[in-house]
């Protein structure tokens, strides 16, 4: 028996929180009868059986047919950079981002696997990049901040890199840590709205309309947020995933408004548009928040939805027009700049197959 269940173990799955903290949880009103809720009331049902067969099979316009071009970021250059309007930071494809603030180098979301899945030979796969980014091309990491425990968002192989980091994670993520090496000492959990100072960083985690869970038995048993990070001088936000909700308004209210914000922007479609915003809710939300500058995200390097690989950053930038704020649409792994505004690179090759 003892061989078998090591043969099912996966640590890939990551583990559940304690019988301890799961006690400390149910103080909290958003979680009932043993996990967590959403702010909002958030129907969650099963796509009819045409929308998954599509999902497996049908593939035109949803992935490149060459490599997306982008840049391998390297430590003297960050080290170098300089930027007077927001902080020094790379969109890496997806929602994984770096960002240098307040004198910390900071990973959200990290995810440099070739997929985001429980397997290394199935699930969704990365598009190919121009020049590949990982984890050797950046300096030391001191903080990584996780948003959910989705595959897309924490990715176990890139967590084993990271064992000298510091962690921010909603509430039960730390569990996976832990079960991967973590040390305890070097993980802080938060709840909704709850906010903790990161040497010279105030960081907050924000309310999200999604869910969470790796495995079969464990949806909604950990926490899912974005992050609000404020320094001496400069202020940015980070959606995580969420379906539109009007909490992003008193995000704006009571933490806004936001030098830079990196939204969640693709992988949506009506089925769940409870839980992923479609473009034109996402170029709101910036208005929501006062963003001065956007960056859309969550797209253009795994396919988790049925529209084509690009459709989400042109809606939005079309939405994006009606408002006040600027978007950004840096390669993956350039450091961002005002310039990146105009930059309307997935244009010049429209590769798609």
């Amino acid at each position: 028996m003892g061989f078998f269940s090591n043969l099912l173990h996966i640590p890939q799955l990551g583990a559940s929180a304690s019988q301890k903290e799961i006690a400390e949880f149910k103080k909290l009103d958003y979680f009932k009868h043993n996990r967590f809720v959403n702010p909002v009331e958030t129907m969650m049902t099963p796509p009819p059986a045409k929308i998954m067969w599509d999902f497996a099979f049908r593939k035109e316009n949803r992935y490149p047919s060459a490599p997306i071009p982008s840049i391998a970021p390297n430590h003297e250059e960050y080290n170098q950079a300089v930027s007077n309007e927001f902080p020094v930071s790379s969109w890496l494809g997806h929602s994984s981002i770096f960002l240098n603030m307040a004198g910390l180098n900071i990973l959200i979301d990290p995810v440099f696997s070739k997929r985001a899945s429980l397997f290394s030979f199935l699930g969704p796969s990365a598009f190919p990049y121009s020049s590949p980014i990982s984890l050797s091309n950046f300096p030391n990491i001191d903080l990584a901040l996780i948003s959910h425990d989705h595959y897309d968002h924490l990715d176990y192989h890139t967590i084993k890199q990271l064992k000298s980091t510091h962690f921010i994670v909603p509430l039960g993520v730390g569990a996976h840590l832990r079960t991967w090496g973590i040390q305890k000492d070097k993980i802080i959990e938060l709840g909704r709205w709850q906010e903790t100072d990161f040497k010279s960083l105030k960081i907050t985690l924000t309310p999200t309309r999604h869910f969470s869970g790796r495995g079969l038995k464990d949806r909604f048993k950990s926490l899912w947020g974005g992050f609000a990070l404020k320094g001496d001088d400069k202020n940015v936000f980070f959606s995580g995933d969420s379906g539109y909700f009007q909490g992003f308004k008193e995000i704006g209210k009571r933490l806004g408004p936001f030098d830079l914000a990196f939204i969640e922007n693709g992988q949506y479609n009506k089925y769940w548009s409870n839980i992923h915003m479609m473009p034109e809710e996402t170029a709101l939300v910036g208005e929501d928040i006062g963003a001065s500058y956007v960056v859309p995200v969550h797209w253009g390097k795994f396919s988790l939805s049925l529209h084509s690989w690009y459709e989400p950053v042109e809606r939005f930038l079309k939405a994006s027009n009606s408002y006040s704020y600027k978007t950004l649409y840096p390669l993956p792994g350039a450091i961002i700049s005002p310039a990146d505004r105009n930059n309307y690179w997935w244009r010049n090759n429209l590769f798609s197959r």
